[in-house]
């Protein structure tokens, strides 16, 4: 069924990417990754990873690239401020898989290894590699905002209609004979005062929050008070997304979700010129404020979420990790990452536990500190942090000597992000955050190089 259903639309992005360009073909495929997600398989071939929608375009892609733009490409992407990071990371993912054969979690090892080049990695390259102007960018975000704004669209609509025909299917057709967990159904659980969570048709409501607080923040970009650039869009349209991205926030019912954009719009203050500061906090105050009185009676059973940030334990009826639960997940991964202290266990370990129904006090390794450290021991750790010092340093060197609006969004982005990961793990959540980070790096990239190639004033010149 789900072959019948993507192939035609696979023909369909083939066709527009011969027409329309290679180019733009590039920034449709990396659209779908929000749209599309890669546990949704075109077809099932046992021992070999998700043979996905968006695995197999990216790939013909790739092909085509290499084909035509070979040795220019290649030098692009090794030009992305992440790229020796993204090499670090990958080596010590398939050292980790190496020392893992002759163990059952072997090929799932391994897998993962194919699923961070493809899913995570790539995707952030091909932006970087083909956005070259701002015409570019404004194409690229244009065609992730539309992909990204059906998934929001869906889900509200789902919600109040109580329909969600993606939800169901998985619910009673697993795709995947030999895995257990792929997707998560919130449909009938409790959380606080209400039954179910929005997820829209993600493999699970914490990922699904993540991405909408990261869009949410990313969206500030075009109330970006710099005329002439990139993200020129009507404030009319940005405000109505921003309204879509908070309501659904609150549907989604997920703490992780809430802290990842109450540390970004924290970030955006600490870093903002007063004005700016002030224009966000009033936007988003006020924003809040219209879904708040618009919705306030569905909203009232949703509060108690929001207070147990605050409380970090299970007042309110909400269910959630306390600190005394991190406390003994922390104890257990350290018990685990002891056994292996160099390479860990493989970055797939994790998901066979869950599947084996062997974590214990672990549960689900509700950190991504939790996670690398039992995935790739020290040097997984060591690599990550590499990666996060790394975006942390190249943003906030961008900020003070290009653009202070533009890098400020990014430098709270990625704050967003490791506040999500360290509260709840990665759940996938990485492979969209280094998308909006390629398209911050290039825009950044873009504001650069105009600057040097603008003619120098007639006071500079008489000096």
């Amino acid at each position: 069924m789900l072959t019948a259903i993507f192939i035609p639309l696979f023909v369909l992005t083939l066709l527009f990417s011969y027409y329309k360009g290679l180019k733009k073909g590039v920034y449709l495929c990396v659209a779908l990754y929000f749209s599309i997600p890669s546990y949704i398989p075109v077809f099932y071939v046992a021992g070999l990873p998700i043979i996905s929608f968006t695995r197999i375009l990216t790939f013909l892609l790739l092909g085509a690239i290499l084909m035509f733009h070979g040795k220019p490409f290649v030098k692009r992407i090794r030009t992305f401020p992440l790229f020796r990071s993204y090499q670090a990371i990958l080596l010590i993912m398939l050292l980790s898989a190496i020392a893992s054969l002759g163990e059952k979690y072997f090929s799932m090892n391994v897998n993962i290894v194919l699923s961070f080049a493809f899913d995570y990695f790539l995707p952030s390259l091909l932006i970087w590699a083909f956005i070259s102007n701002n015409a570019d960018m404004r194409v690229a975000t244009k065609y992730i905002n539309i992909s990204f704004g059906f998934v929001i669209l869906y889900g509200l609509i789902t919600h109040f209609t109580h329909v969600n025909p993606v939800v169901d299917f998985f619910k009673y057709n697993n795709p995947f004979p030999n895995s257990k967990i792929v997707f998560a159904d919130f449909s009938e659980k409790i959380r606080g005062n209400v039954t179910g969570r929005l997820q829209a048709y993600y493999p699970n409501a914490i990922l699904y929050g993540g991405v909408v607080a990261l869009h949410l923040v990313f969206c500030l970009l075009y109330l970006k008070p710099d005329k002439g650039l990139a993200f020129k869009k009507s404030k009319l349209m940005t405000i109505i997304t921003i309204l879509a991205c908070i309501l659904s926030l609150f549907l989604i019912n997920s703490r992780s979700s809430l802290v990842c954009l109450f540390a970004s719009l924290f970030v955006i203050i600490l870093l903002g010129r007063l004005k700016q500061s002030l224009q966000i906090v009033f936007l988003g105050a006020s924003t809040t404020l219209i879904v708040l009185t618009l919705f306030s009676e569905l909203l009232a059973d949703y509060l108690p979420t929001v207070n147990n940030i605050f409380t970090l334990g299970k007042e309110g009826n909400v269910s959630g990790s306390s600190l005394e639960m991190r406390y003994t997940q922390l104890l257990s991964a350290l018990q685990i990452y002891s056994k292996k202290p160099v390479l860990g266990w493989g970055f797939n370990y994790i998901q066979y536990l869950l599947e084996a129904g062997r974590t214990g006090d672990l549960l689900g390794a509700e950190s991504i500190v939790f996670q690398v450290l039992i995935s790739g021991g020290i040097l997984g750790a060591a690599a990550y942090l590499f990666m996060f010092s790394a975006a942390y340093s190249k943003l906030l060197s961008r900020y003070r000597k290009v653009n202070r609006y533009t890098g400020m969004i990014g430098v709270s982005l990625f704050t967003g992000y490791l506040a999500f990961a360290l509260l709840t793990g990665d759940q996938g959540l990485m492979k969209f955050m280094l998308i909006y980070l390629a398209l911050i790096f290039k825009q950044l990239d873009i504001e650069y190089s105009a600057r040097r190639q603008a003619p120098k004033s007639l006071s500079n010149l008489s000096n």
